[in-house]
C-alpha cells in the first residue's frame, strides 16, 4: 500500500541499512509492526536533523552574521573572519562580522587594558565607515560592531584604504581616510569616537599612527606645487593629551610617501620611500624632536 511504501521510503533517507533490512523481513514475513516502524521512524528522523538543528541554533545565536545577510542579495559581500592559536596550534575560524568592506585594510591592537580591538571598514547598504569590535577574553567572544565616527560615506565599492591604530595612555588613537559628507579627509579619533583633527588637503593619504603613553604622531603624505614641479612630501601632526599641533612638513622629504614612524621619548623617527626618476625607490630615515 502507498501509506506503507512511504513510510520506508522515508527510512531509506534517515536510517541505517540494518534498520530497514529487518522491517522488511518483517513485512514479508507479515510479521511486521507498524507502531514499532514509526516509532522507529520517528527517532532516526530527530537523529538525521540533529545537525541541522544545531546549525540553524548556531546561525540564529551568531548577530554577526545576521546582521547583514538577511535579505541580502549582494553576491560580492565579504565577512571577517579571525583566528587564534592555542598552545601553537591555529584554532577553527571565527566568524566576526558577516557584511565588511571588500578588502580595505583591517588593524588590530591590545590597549593598555588588555583588550583586543579589531578597526576595521563595514558596510551598512555601501556606508562604509570604520566600525570597532572588542573582546576581553583571548578573541573568545566579541562584542557588537561599533561605528567609531559618523562620517556617511556611501561608494559602490571598496576604497582600498583602512584603518591604523595605536595605544596612546589610557585611550587608542585611529586614523583613517574618509571622502563622506561629514568632513571629508584624514581623520584622527579616540576610541571613544572623538573626532581630533581631519586633515582636509584633498592630496593626504597614507596615514599612519605612531604614540606613547604621553605623545602621539598622526604621518602621511601629502602633494606640493612649485611653479612647475609637483611632488609628494612627508607631513605630521602631533598630539599631546587633546592638543593637536597645526601641520608640519618634514625638511628634505621631498618625493616622499608611505611613510611609518615611532615615538621614543620626544622624539619621531620615520622610515618612507622616496620616489626616484629610474623607478627603483630608495628608503630614507628621518628624526624629529617633539
Amino acid at each position: 500500500p502507498d501509506y506503507i511504501e512511504n513510510i520506508f521510503g522515508l527510512m531509506m533517507l534517515v536510517s541505517e541499512e540494518g534498520v530497514i533490512k529487518k522491517f522488511e523481513e518483517d513485512y514479508n514475513a507479515c510479521t511486521i509492526r507498524y507502531g514499532d516502524m514509526k516509532k522507529q521512524l520517528a527517532e532516526d528522523m530527530v537523529k538525521f536533523i540533529a545537525p541541522i538543528r544545531e546549525k540553524a541554533d548556531a546561525i540564529r545565536n551568531n548577530p554577526a552574521y545576521l546582521k547583514d545577510v538577511k535579505g541580502s542579495t549582494k553576491h560580492e559581500e565579504r565577512d571577517l573572519r579571525l583566528v587564534i592559536t592555542k598552545k601553537g596550534v591555529f584554532q577553527p575560524e571565527k566568524l566576526i562580522d558577516a557584511v565588511v568592506c571588500d578588502c580595505c585594510n583591517i588593524s588590530l591592537l591590545v590597549d593598555s587594558k588588555g583588550t583586543l580591538n579589531v578597526y576595521y571598514r563595514d558596510n551598512n547598504d555601501d556606508i562604509r565607515d570604520i566600525a570597532r569590535m572588542t573582546s576581553t577574553d583571548n578573541a573568545t567572544t566579541f562584542s557588537a560592531s561599533q561605528i567609531l565616527h559618523n562620517d556617511n560615506w556611501v561608494i559602490k565599492g571598496c576604497p582600498h584604504t583602512g584603518a591604523i591604530s595605536s595605544v596612546f595612555g589610557k585611550t587608542n588613537l585611529i586614523s583613517w581616510f574618509s571622502s563622506g559628507t561629514n568632513q571629508p579627509g584624514l581623520r584622527l579619533t579616540t576610541q571613544e569616537g572623538k573626532l581630533l583633527s581631519v586633515i582636509s588637503d584633498p592630496t593626504a593619504k597614507n596615514a599612519y599612527v605612531s604614540s606613547t603613553s604621553t605623545h602621539g604622531v598622526l604621518l602621511w603624505e601629502q602633494t606640493k606645487k612649485e611653479s612647475e614641479a609637483t611632488y609628494t612630501q612627508i607631513a605630521y601632526q602631533k598630539i599631546d593629551a587633546n592638543k593637536i599641533s597645526e601641520t608640519i612638513l618634514v625638511a628634505d622629504s621631498m618625493n616622499g610617501m608611505n611613510a611609518s614612524g615611532l615615538v621614543i621619548d620626544n622624539q619621531l623617527i620615520m622610515a618612507y620611500e622616496i620616489k626616484q626618476a629610474n623607478n627603483l625607490n630608495s628608503i630614507k630615515i628621518s628624526t624629529v624632536g617633539l
